[in-house]
């Protein structure tokens, strides 16, 4: 089977989608698929390399770090300004790939698998004539819906499954996602703590993930400030990069917690187990998340989880049982579960063990590869 995969960021920053995208696509060539991929990058000669597979990298202005600086503004005009930001982004990126599907394509592909883009799919299925797959990592906006009608079939991850399909179609996939637990398992840390020295006796949380507001990094720091005070063993690594990293590192700095807080930046993958294996506990307290690819990698390094209650992760996370599920911005219940597992070695290394089992038994890309040839094979046969 021929397989394109398109994704507006996989050259500029990577994120979940880009991630599903990347082992999925690994998983469908060790099947005997010829897998391709369209991304977009920024202009200019710096952007994220896809060796593995025949790419093409679709350039076009990147728009999105002006609807992320906007998006929550107190201004309702500058709230409307950075939706038409992320819409022209997409559309321009969209306009640019469906030119050169029209005019470069010497055999046209068996299906195509867009990360979200339901616009670019529609225009694909009318004029081209090519099935395509709409994969959901969120909920689909008013706006995107009567495109998402147009395209032959749909996946949706994690929580964004039950809006999908009561909203785009009631044939929608659920798809969960996987991990290579072989690559991301417990190694030895003690090299990182060096590197940043931090003593052998901290406690050590860390955050992945990309700084933006959706992650809610601010309640994260209110909440481990609080923890703090009580234990002065605590540090906090923060790995990642996005544009609201200024200001958190200000707001540190006010904190004046910043011999306690570490900002990573952006960390290699084949160097995030080492990072995971050097801290003791994982913390994601986002505003929503309808998945946690970098969750399902803490647990499979044997870590315990503290997350928020909200979107998936309370479906991944099973309070008291695999880690410890808190409120939204309720800055005492994450100090209270911050304090619980540093207090408990013995309760965190019981909790680790199991979330490595439970990733191995549940969570495996080759499962999720061969679901998608069947629903690729479904809607092939259709448009044949």
């Amino acid at each position: 089977m021929n397989i394109f995969f398109v994704n507006r960021s996989f050259g500029i920053r990577i994120g979940g989608g880009e991630l599903f995208d990347y082992y999925v696509a690994k998983e469908l060539k060790k099947l005997g698929h010829d897998v391709k991929f369209i991304v977009g990058k920024k202009y200019g000669n710096k952007f994220n390399k896809l060796d593995e597979f025949e790419t093409i990298y679709i350039t076009t202005p990147y728009l999105r770090d002006l609807h992320y600086k906007y998006s929550k503004s107190y201004s309702r005009i500058l709230r409307k300004l950075a939706a038409i930001f992320l819409d022209l982004d997409l559309y321009l990126f969209e306009r640019k790939v469906f030119k050169y599907l029209s005019k470069n394509l010497k055999y046209k592909p068996d299906i195509i698998e867009l990360c979200g883009l339901p616009r670019l799919g529609s225009w694909i299925e009318k004029k081209l004539g090519i099935p395509t797959v709409i994969e959901w990592h969120g909920e689909p906006s008013k706006e995107s819906i009567k495109f998402a009608k147009k395209c032959s079939g749909h996946i949706a991850i994690g929580a964004a499954y039950p809006k999908v399909r009561n909203l785009v179609s009631y044939q929608t996939i659920k798809c969960d996602i996987g991990v290579d637990y072989n690559e991301f398992s417990r190694k030895e840390g003690y090299k990182i703590r060096l590197k940043h020295g931090i003593p052998e006796n901290a406690i050590v949380l860390i955050f992945v993930g990309r700084l933006i507001p959706v992650k809610n990094l601010k309640f994260m720091i209110d909440g481990f400030s609080e923890a703090l005070k009580e234990n002065s063993k605590l540090y906090l690594l923060i790995a990642g990069e996005g544009p609201e990293k200024n200001f958190l590192i200000d707001y540190v700095n006010k904190k004046s917690i910043v011999n306690n807080v570490i900002f990573l930046g952006f960390v290699n993958r084949t160097e995030l187990p080492y990072y995971y294996s050097a801290a003791d506990v994982f913390i994601i307290t986002s505003n929503y998340e309808s998945f946690s690819l970098v969750t399902l990698e803490a647990m499979s390094c044997e870590l315990p989880i503290i997350a928020t209650n909200v979107g998936y992760l309370p479906e991944i996370v099973k309070n008291g049982e695999n880690g410890l599920i808190v409120e939204n911005n309720n800055i005492f219940e994450l100090k209270k579960a911050i304090l619980k597992l540093a207090s408990s070695v013995d309760l965190r290394e019981k909790i680790g063990k199991n979330n490595r089992l439970k990733v191995i038994q549940q969570y495996n890309w080759k499962k999720v590869a061969e679901n998608l040839i069947d629903l690729y094979s479904r809607h092939i046969s259709v448009k044949s």
